[in-house]
């Protein structure tokens, strides 16, 4: 009984280890006419709009990003001060009026 549980619990270790793996991949947002209209480009400024959707069940962390009218595309949380919060060389962009950020990818951030 005990083995079959070590066995149970290693598999769901795993599962969650592969679940997790989806950073960067991409990932749809609502499309509904409120979140359109609070993820569109500005039209007085010409910005591209960032935004994200943290109810995602296409992500892992539930999270769906846009930055800079980037694809849409999985993140997860990070905190400015805290140096790695994320992963890879993915940076940590914390929108303004907020304190919490989200990770962007290089090849996102780039414009790639």
């Amino acid at each position: 009984m005990a083995r079959q549980i070590l066995v149970l619990v290693a598999l769901s270790a795993l599962a969650l280890v592969a679940c997790a793996d989806d950073f960067g991949e991409s990932c749809d947002m609502p499309d509904t006419p409120e979140f359109n209209a609070l993820c569109s480009p500005d039209p007085e400024s010409g910005t591209d709009a960032t935004c994200v959707f943290t109810n995602s069940a296409q992500c892992s962390s539930r999270m769906c990003a846009r930055f800079a009218g980037s694809r849409d595309f999985c993140t997860e949380p990070c905190t400015a001060e805290t140096a790695d919060s994320c992963p890879g060389s993915a940076q940590c962009f914390v929108p303004p009026g907020t304190t919490e950020g989200f990770c962007v990818p290089e090849s996102v951030a780039a414009g790639n």
